[in-house]
């Protein structure tokens, strides 16, 4: 009997494809659209969409065994002011840097470099008390439309390392890496690419994988360790603080009146209680 190898991102194993009868050689024809269903992997307004329905599916059908799901978050923390920085031929310019824009009845910050970063600022705060905090401060007007033109181009870009990639509201990159990390020598290997990558186009970019979107995204925008190993997603978690959890402002501010300042001793509350004193979205 002739066997196909298929290799895909999420699969590696040998399927019959001679001396089928009809009732095999139809579940072939499944086989084969549920495949074309995963590389035709949805977005809606720019978000990550799960593939796990569809790859469930194929397990039921087919009695696959699935490799852990790992997920690869991309922080981009200075996107704004850098793609700005990068339209003008000015990248990696040294030089406190923020992009504004209109808002709420003032000029306001809405990306800022590096250097402006350590300098204090940040998005959101006004033109004139930047300045106040640092007067040699270069700005220029904010292009969201090219912004997000840009964006899109990174997510086309990123589909080097895994054919499932998306995006969060706040311009991070999410990469479903399930069975792909071996293509590029590991998990380490990869996420190095990635940045290397980015930081080749004049961005800066900090990557983390885990076995969750959200523990993913937490790693990579609060500092953490990059890897957190399959099902030691709490472990890697304990010591990052709780607004990591990706809640609003106000619910970071009243977990910390009580004491509650890192994700650790989280898991060990009464989630009811948590939930009706902070919101559902503290769970989640």
């Amino acid at each position: 009997m002739c066997v196909a190898w298929c290799v895909w991102g999420h699969c590696n194993f040998p399927f019959p494809i001679a001396l089928m009868n009809h009732e095999d050689r139809q579940k072939s024809g499944d086989f084969v659209s549920l495949f074309r269903d995963l590389d035709r992997y949805e977005r809606e307004d720019g978000a990550f969409i799960d593939s796990g329905r569809i790859r469930n599916k194929i397990r039921t059908k087919f009695w696959m065994p699935l490799m852990p799901r790992r997920i690869i978050a991309v922080a981009l923390p200075w996107l704004a002011a850098e793609h700005r920085q990068r339209a003008e031929g000015q990248s990696g310019l040294q030089t406190p840097f923020a992009v504004v824009e209109l808002a709420q009845g003032a000029v306001r910050l809405t990306g800022v470099n590096n250097s402006a970063a350590k300098a204090g600022l940040g998005a959101g705060q006004t033109l004139t008390d930047a300045r106040a905090i640092c007067n040699d401060l270069l700005t220029r007007p904010a292009i969201p439309e090219r912004l997000d033109a840009f964006h899109k181009a990174l997510i086309r870009w990123a589909e080097r390392f895994s054919p499932l990639v998306g995006s969060d509201a706040r311009h991070a990159l999410i990469l479903d890496a399930t069975g792909c990390a071996h293509l590029f020598g590991g998990e380490e290997q990869m996420l190095t690419a990635i940045i290397n990558g980015l930081g080749n186009h004049g961005i800066t970019a900090r990557a983390a994988i885990a076995d969750t979107k959200g523990a993913a995204w937490a790693l990579a925008h609060f500092n953490g360790i990059r890897i957190a190993g399959t099902a030691r997603t709490r472990q890697a978690l304990a010591d990052l603080p709780v607004a990591a959890l990706r809640i609003d402002a106000s619910t970071v501010d009243a977990l910390a009146r009580t004491g509650l300042t890192t994700i650790e001793p989280l898991p060990r509350m009464a989630r009811g209680a948590l939930a009706r004193r902070f919101g559902i979205e503290t769970m989640r």
